[in-house]
């Protein structure tokens, strides 16, 4: 699954797509892409997102700038499509940009393709634009109607909705920021990216409302009509997520067991023609075959052979159970292992920048951190430096204060980040 696999929302943007995508992969040069995400948890349906987008950065020179949801416009008080948004939590957003970070690395992606944003960044970014970029922003704005448009009924059977759902105001909002940000993306951003964002892929549940935002702002002559092109990846249900059946949100996750995902799958009444789809879509992608324990003994699936339709419904749910268990087992085991864990440490204002650097200054500091996961006590690196535990226990507070160093379940010290990002 590469380019190929994404869909162009746009008819009039084919030509530039093509072009676009085989022009640059054969002259070797470099592809932007901007995706937004409302990650909240690593469940089957966000982790396949980043599995997409994985697959797009194996071409060579391909960079990612992906927005994470922070903000109320992404997570309501009450919400079907997401966990709960109670207040803004500052370490959970730090946990979960992390994830996301060693999950994309877990798919093979190297950490300096990837650039993990904030929603509430693009908005800082954007209010320090040339104050006529500013307005037309607004004035863009001031064209979606109060009343935002029904999610159309593909959308609602692939994501198991009552028929007459709508996006929310404060959704389609965020979608109009983002079309926007990706336009002026190499402007917001200037440290971390060259040139404009060639690519805008959305989602499954965003692709018809982007299209008709990105009319608008044609319309309004806010972004060109050309680039970035506008595409989204192929057709995924998504179950576990929907008021109307579940009021928890229970979209399969890497912390469930089997038995759990089975329960979700039946409780859905999850259909032939999406459990064909998700196996074919995700599945198949990542593995070939599928085992699971029937009657007491062991039974292999190819996904690229098997009829699915010969087996009983029951059977098939079944099937999709043990695939998406095996799925979401791998890619965590691969995200939590040390590889997978890369932290970044971002430094936006002055006093950051200098409180971080007092830890820089001292020779005791920086030694202390070099002897960092290496699985060393405090008492083991006081004795390897030759130095008085005290000092070094002090030092080592300092470091964790100024969030660079920790200590783990073993009273082993570990480097909290491997990555400074310094904004001046």
């Amino acid at each position: 699954m590469g380019f190929g696999a994404l869909s162009v929302l746009v008819n009039s943007q084919r030509d530039s797509f093509n072009n676009l995508v085989s022009k640059k992969i054969e002259n070797n040069r470099r592809i932007n892409i901007y995706f937004s995400l409302s990650y909240s948890h690593p469940n089957y349906y966000y982790l396949a997102q980043l599995f997409y987008l994985a697959q797009l950065a194996r071409a060579k020179n391909v960079f990612l700038y992906l927005c994470l949801g922070d903000t109320v416009l992404f997570r309501k008080k009450s919400s079907p499509f997401s966990e709960p948004f109670s207040g803004y939590n500052k370490e959970k957003m730090e946990s979960l940009i992390g994830e996301v970070r060693a999950v994309m690395r877990s798919f093979g992606v190297e950490p300096a393709q990837v650039f993990v944003y904030r929603a509430s960044e693009n908005w800082q970014r954007l209010l320090k634009l040339d104050e006529n970029e500013v307005f037309s922003f607004f004035k863009g704005l001031n064209t979606i109607p109060t009343k935002a448009q029904n999610v159309g009924e593909k959308t609602s059977e692939l994501f198991y909705l009552p028929k007459n759902t709508k996006y929310e105001l404060g959704y389609v909002v965020n979608k109009y920021l983002d079309l926007f940000v990706s336009s002026h993306f190499h402007k917001l951003f200037p440290e971390d990216i060259e040139n404009k964002v060639d690519l805008f892929v959305a989602g499954n549940y965003s692709s018809s409302l982007i299209s008709s935002l990105y009319g608008i702002l044609v319309e309004e002559d806010l972004i060109s009509e050309n680039q970035p092109v506008i595409a989204s990846f192929p057709s995924l249900p998504c179950i576990g997520q929907s008021a109307s059946i579940d009021s928890t949100f229970c979209v399969p996750h890497w912390g469930m067991q089997i038995e759990e995902i089975y329960d979700v799958i039946e409780k859905y009444n999850t259909s032939t023609d999406h459990i064909e789809l998700i196996l074919r879509s995700l599945i198949s992608e990542t593995r070939r075959n599928v085992s699971f324990k029937a009657n007491g003994e062991m039974e292999d699936f190819n996904l690229g052979e098997m009829d699915l339709k010969k087996y009983s419904l029951k059977k098939q749910r079944f099937i999709l159970a043990y695939a998406l268990f095996d799925f979401l087992q791998e890619v965590k085991s691969k995200a939590s292992n040390g590889s997978g864990s890369l932290q970044y440490l971002d430094l936006k204002t002055r006093a950051e920048i200098s409180e971080v650097s007092k830890a820089f200054n001292s020779s005791l500091a920086m030694d202390i951190l070099a002897l960092a996961d290496k699985g060393h006590t405090v008492s083991e690196i006081a004795r390897r430096l030759n130095k008085h535990t005290s000092n070094v226990s002090a030092s080592i507070s300092m470091l964790k204060e100024k969030g660079l160093a920790r200590i783990n379940h073993k009273g082993e010290l570990e480097k909290a980040i491997n990555v400074i990002k310094i904004n001046l």
